[in-house]
C-alpha cells in the first residue's frame, strides 16, 4: 500500500501545472477546448484501465500516471498560445521549482538513514531538520533574491512582533 501510496502522489505532482493550465483556458473562455481535454483524459484512462486490469493495481496506476502526464502536456500546450508562454518555458519553470526540494528530500532521506535506529519521532524531527536547513541554504546558494526576500518579510514580521 505504501508503493500504491507514492505512485499516487507521482501522479500528482504536476497537478497544479494541469490546473493553472485549464483555468488559463476557462479565463480566455475556451471551455470548450477544456472540455475535450477532459473528455480525452477520461477516455485514455477508460482504455488504459480496459487493457491493463489483468495484471495489477500497479500496472494500472502506471497506466494512470501516464494519461495524466500526456493530459498535463496537452494543457500547457493549449494554453501556452493565450498567455505567451512555450511549452519548454513551463516545463523548465516546474524543473527549476522543483529541483531544490527534490534535492533537499534526498539529503534528508540520507540523513535519516544514517540514524536508522531511532524512534519514529526522532527521524521525523531529524527529517524536517535537514530539510529545512537544506532547503534553506539551497535557495540562498541558487536564488540569493528570493531567499532575501523571505527573510525580509520574516524580518517584517518579527519586527510587528516586537513592537507589541
Amino acid at each position: 500500500s505504501v508503493l500504491f501510496l507514492n505512485l499516487i502522489l507521482i501522479d500528482l505532482i504536476f497537478n497544479p501545472a494541469k490546473n493553472l493550465s485549464a483555468n488559463i483556458l476557462k479565463i480566455y473562455n475556451r471551455t470548450d477546448i477544456y472540455r475535450n481535454l477532459t473528455f480525452f483524459n477520461n477516455v485514455l484512462q477508460l482504455i488504459f484501465v480496459f487493457f491493463t486490469y489483468k495484471y495489477s493495481i500497479e500496472v494500472i496506476i502506471y497506466g494512470i500516471i501516464f494519461c495524466n502526464y500526456l493530459s498535463v502536456l496537452l494543457h500547457i500546450f493549449f494554453s501556452s498560445e493565450y498567455i505567451n508562454f512555450s511549452l519548454a518555458e513551463h516545463l523548465k519553470t516546474i524543473f527549476n521549482e522543483m529541483i531544490l526540494p527534490f534535492i533537499s528530500a534526498i539529503l534528508a532521506y540520507i540523513s535519516i538513514n544514517i540514524f536508522d535506529n531511532l524512534s519514529l519521532f526522532l527521524l521525523v524531527l531529524i527529517y524536517s531538520f535537514v530539510f529545512i536547513i537544506s532547503i534553506t541554504l539551497l535557495n540562498y546558494i541558487f536564488r540569493k533574491s528570493f531567499f532575501n526576500e523571505i527573510m525580509s518579510a520574516i524580518k517584517i514580521r518579527l519586527g510587528w512582533i516586537k513592537e507589541l
